[in-house]
């Protein structure tokens, strides 16, 4: 067992404001501190806190011709993936797919927030 527990994830933005609305004020995770007029944002997923930074050079060691610079995916897992991606549709959000079931046994939706980054929400597999 390792003597590590994951404690954050830093994902640099290209507009912190932006970046807020889409994960506290759509995705409903608690803005612990910072914010808009700081320099970061400090939000609460569950199991690990989700900074965001803003960054002058969203493209810094990507290649030019990646269609998405900044480079990341974030897994987060709700109860009901399904009523999610209904509100979310509702709101106006686009995704990259419907939900759908996954070879691991659950349901999963993907999109992008703000910055390009790829999101995937879950839903963890029935029980048999």
């Amino acid at each position: 067992m390792s003597a590590f527990i994951l404690n954050h994830v830093t994902l640099y933005c290209t507009c912190l404001k932006e970046s807020l609305a889409f994960y506290q004020g759509l995705l409903g995770l608690e803005l612990l501190s910072g914010g808009p007029i700081r320099e970061y944002a400090m939000l609460e997923t569950g199991s690990c806190r989700l900074i965001l930074k803003p960054t002058l050079k969203p493209t810094m060691g990507i290649k030019k011709r990646d269609k998405h610079p900044i480079k990341a995916a974030l897994s987060l897992t709700c109860s009901d993936v399904e009523a999610v991606y209904n509100q979310l549709t509702m709101k106006g959000i686009p995704f990259e797919d419907p939900p759908t079931r996954q070879s691991w046994g659950g349901l999963q939706v993907t999109l992008r927030d703000p910055s390009g980054h790829m999101l995937y929400l879950a839903s963890p597999p029935p029980l048999s």
